[in-house]
């Protein structure tokens, strides 16, 4: 994310949902704290390992950034992207008694975060900032809406056969794009789901035959949209 100056800069860090609320004073104040720093990451670069102790709040500026488990056979499955400017990850293990990440979060290209110190948030200190209060609170609902996207994923994974797998995650991929078409590579989509990349490739060949989706190169989008909300609902 590029910006001409701290102006603007600060303009859109603003609608991000952590920095919600805050006046620009205190946001340039939050942000000039020795505890907050911008970090760049290249394609493969690891933020943090499973096993890791938890230490930072991360703020996606610029990229996408995966958060993945391997299994038994060794193969990577992604159980979340991160690729909207403002989205945060890493906050949920801040505050769990259990001091290490069971998964891993790897950059997918350039990618650029805000990265926050758990000192801040430990620090009996931070409590009497004017700024403290809303941050938490809105650290509180991002956690409280990233668990309940993680229930709908679970929801999502033991839905049925792939077709459905299919329907569902396109379905609310969409709308969490804001009605953009999916952009994803066969194989992250594959590592979401579950499920063999080239099973995965003859679904979507046979859905896009049947105009249950539309596939423009990396990019895919409902094609008959009833049908594929009823294939979701299991109908």
């Amino acid at each position: 994310m590029e910006m001409k100056s701290d102006a603007d800069r600060l303009a859109a860090f603003m609608q991000f949902p952590l920095f919600a609320g805050l006046s620009r004073q205190d946001l340039a104040e939050f942000l000039e704290d020795g505890v907050v720093q911008v970090v760049k990451y290249g394609r493969g670069d690891v933020l943090f390992h499973a096993g890791d102790e938890p230490r930072f709040l991360f703020v996606l500026l610029s990229g996408a950034v995966h958060i993945c488990r391997d299994s038994k056979d060794g193969r990577r499955m992604i159980a979340a992207t991160v690729d909207r400017p403002g989205e945060s990850l890493g906050g949920v293990y801040l505050f769990l008694k259990k001091r290490s990440y069971d998964r891993y979060a790897v950059a997918d290209g350039q990618a650029a975060l805000i990265r926050i110190s758990r000192d801040f948030f430990e620090d009996p200190l931070s409590a009497v900032r004017p700024y403290y209060s809303r941050l938490m609170m809105n650290l509180l609902r991002i956690v409280s809406e990233k668990a309940f996207l993680l229930n709908r994923k679970l929801q999502l994974l033991s839905s049925g056969g792939l077709r459905r797998k299919i329907a569902g995650f396109l379905l609310e991929r969409e709308a969490a794009c804001g009605g953009r078409p999916v952009r994803m590579k066969r194989e992250e989509m594959a590592d979401f789901l579950g499920v063999a990349r080239p099973s995965l490739s003859r679904e979507l060949m046979q859905m896009q035959r049947e105009g249950l989706l539309l596939v423009e190169g990396k990019e895919l989008r409902p094609g008959d949209r009833e049908a594929l909300q009823r294939l979701a609902d299991g109908e």
